[in-house]
């Protein structure tokens, strides 16, 4: 399927849904407005739902392109709890229940669900989790390492200061030898993170061994990349980018390159010989998993990835596995280990439902 005929097949189904939704808006004001006024009311949401897409579109607004998520994500929530409130309707009228009645039970139902579908998805945004890994490989470990692994922090609008004062609070309780910050560190620009002095937070955020990152596709949209290394080298945040460093002569740990960077180098040229030939774990944070097939053919013991956000957002939580092959949890190829986050941030909307920001504790073990 063309990108074109995706695009609009988006904008049919919005379409189709936003008009479901204010001919239920138009209904439901019924009890207490004229047909005139109603008819008004709806014309006036279908005309701002399109404005606010049209905008997000041509980049207009200060939420810009993320005025479009909301849109999208708004009306099919309102369509979907139109849907089960006239499901609803259906059901009482069957049982006998008053036309009236029943209409006045629907319309406490449907703003109810939609209400207590928002509150879920905020809940599942800004209340963050620790999910846990215990990984054990075949090399020699005198004591065991344990690795923070949170990506896909999308550092803006959406999330700020306090997510990474709670991220904080985080790795105090977890205590881990090392944070791995796993790319989409910015969303898309720095100049947020910089007007809020983000850096501040981020600087607070500390691990013996140290706190390593990677950049994503978002860091790398518009071509600013060395700016977003120098932010993070300033939070104190040593950032790899096909590179690798020997860490506390315990373990190799390689950065790589995003996936859309189509100069990055493949993994098998990244591991020297003699990381190859020292016997120590060798850890790669790579944004996407997308390539994890090829890298778990290497030397590399466990690769540590993000990006696909589980998701995020129900239906796409049962639909991001046609797309990803590895899109979330713990997985053995080839061998190896693979641990794909569903992110501690998000994206487009300040919302998760179906998913849960989540920071992960993977604890590796070896051979004594």
């Amino acid at each position: 399927m063309s990108r074109s005929t995706f695009f609009w097949m988006i904008m049919g189904s919005y379409q189709v849904m936003l008009l479901a939704v204010v001919w239920t808006i138009a209904w439901w004001l019924k009890p207490w407005l004229a047909r005139r006024v109603r008819r008004i009311a709806a014309l006036v949401v279908w005309l701002a739902l399109n404005a606010l897409l049209v905008s997000a579109l041509m980049r207009i607004g200060p939420v810009g392109f993320k005025g479009g998520s909301i849109a999208l994500v708004g009306v099919l929530y309102a369509a979907l709890a139109a849907l089960l409130g006239w499901a609803a309707y259906g059901v009482l009228t069957a049982l006998r229940v008053s036309a009236y009645r029943a209409g006045m039970a629907v319309r406490a139902l449907m703003p109810g669900l939609l209400g207590l579908w928002l509150a879920w998805g905020w809940w599942g945004a800004y209340m963050p989790t620790v999910v846990r890994y215990e990984v054990a490989i075949d090399k020699p470990m005198p004591q065991p390492l344990r690795v923070l692994l949170v990506s896909d922090l999308h550092l803006g609008l959406w999330i700020g200061k306090g997510q990474l004062a709670k991220l904080q609070r985080i790795v105090e309780a977890e205590q881990p030898d090392m944070v791995v910050i796993a790319g989409d560190v910015m969303d898309d620009l720095p100049d947020v993170y910089r007007a809020e002095n983000m850096g501040a937070a981020l600087a607070q955020i500390r691990a013996p061994l140290g706190v390593y990152a990677t950049l994503g596709n978002h860091d790398n949209y518009q071509a600013v990349q060395a700016e977003i290394v120098a932010d993070l080298n300033a939070a104190g945040v040593t950032t790899l980018r096909d590179e690798a460093q020997l860490i506390d002569g315990r373990f190799w740990l390689i950065g790589r390159r995003d996936d859309t960077e189509g100069d990055r180098l493949p993994l098998r040229q990244l591991i020297s010989a003699e990381m190859e030939g020292s016997g120590l774990p060798l850890l790669v944070i790579d944004h996407q998993p997308t390539q994890a097939d090829a890298n778990l053919r290497t030397a590399a013991d466990i690769q540590l990835s993000g990006h696909t956000h589980n998701g995020q957002l129900w239906p796409g939580t049962w639909l991001v596995g046609l797309f990803q092959q590895y899109n979330y949890g713990h997985y053995t190829v080839n061998g190896r280990h693979l641990i794909v986050s569903s992110g501690y941030g998000l994206w487009g909307v300040p919302l998760r439902i179906g998913t849960r920001a989540e920071a992960v504790m993977v604890t590796i073990t070896g051979r004594d």
